[in-house]
């Protein structure tokens, strides 16, 4: 099973960019089992993953205005 940490690991790693590859670790684990429980999980998992990244987006967010808009798009899964 995937571990899930909460902090960035590097200094670059902002919380939107952690939450956005813990969802996409998901989703990707989501598509490589066969078992249907096990995939809803996965699948529910990443969505809360997701919305953690928005959250944590929105609360950047003000700054972001000062300085500019930064824009992270999720790598798309293949398999």
């Amino acid at each position: 099973m995937t571990t899930i940490s909460y902090l960035p690991k590097s200094r670059g790693e902002t919380a939107t960019r952690l939450c956005l590859k813990k969802a996409s670790d998901c989703h990707c684990n989501a598509l490589a089992t066969d078992d249907p429980k096990t995939r809803r999980m996965y699948l529910h998992l990443a969505k809360l993953w997701r919305e953690m990244a928005d959250r944590a987006g929105q609360e950047t967010a003000p700054a972001l205005k000062e300085e500019g808009v930064v824009i992270i798009f999720p790598r798309r899964v293949e398999g």
